[in-house]
């Protein structure tokens, strides 16, 4: 198989890679929003500063997405802000539903719930005011155990190397034990448990060499 891992820059290419994160990352609370909502978020994503959306293509079809950023709250700042009349409109339809905007405020406090922890502090002192971190990646059911998966990580891998960063972050489910081992296959350590919209959620940490 011949994959190639490209920035993401169509308007395909991010409709492709919302429709894959409402499939493959069901847990989460974004996934609820819809492909409209998750693909404007994502070309957000792309267009922030330091932050990127990488695809996996073969042969012009897109098998997997990895969204990533050297600063999670600069990134949501920078997506407010230049997509906010979008993402209001794709969120409409989710409005009258009573734990939308308990929803909606854990996922904007997320960054400032993890600012500063010690396993940052300790890895990367130079880091305080940054939290780098792989914000979201799923590869379609049928490229699954492939490869797809460790190339996209080895993408972002290269990415915050070139950013001059010494490690990075990922947050996933704790009850998903696929996603689990597959990070720490990728040389994530596990840091913590915490809950996240009444959901237990690991937090792992990779030094980059």
């Amino acid at each position: 198989m011949s994959v190639d891992i490209v920035h993401a820059q169509s308007a395909v290419q991010f409709d492709v890679a919302a429709q894959l994160h409402e499939a493959g990352i069901t847990e989460g609370f974004l996934s609820t929003l819809g492909t409209s909502f998750l693909s404007t978020l994502y070309k957000g994503v792309a267009a922030a500063d330091n932050s990127g959306v990488l695809v996996a293509v073969e042969a012009s079809e897109v098998l997997g997405f990895i969204s990533y950023s050297r600063d999670v709250k600069a990134c949501y700042k920078s997506v407010l802000k230049s997509r906010w009349p979008t993402l209001t409109v794709a969120m409409i339809p989710n409005a009258l539903k009573p734990s939308f905007y308990k929803m909606v405020f854990e996922t904007l406090s997320y960054p400032k719930q993890h600012h500063g922890t010690d396993q940052q502090q300790a890895s990367a002192p130079d880091m305080e005011e940054l939290r780098p971190e792989l914000l979201s990646m799923a590869v379609g059911e049928n490229s699954r155990g492939k490869g797809v998966g460790k190339l996209l990580v080895a993408a972002v891998d290269t990415e915050m190397r070139c950013m001059d960063l010494p490690g990075y972050y990922v947050v996933t489910h704790a009850i998903d034990e696929r996603s689990n081992g597959f990070y720490q296959g990728r040389g994530f350590v596990g840091i913590r448990q915490y809950q996240s919209h009444g959901k237990p959620m690991s937090e792992y940490y990779k030094e980059l060499s």
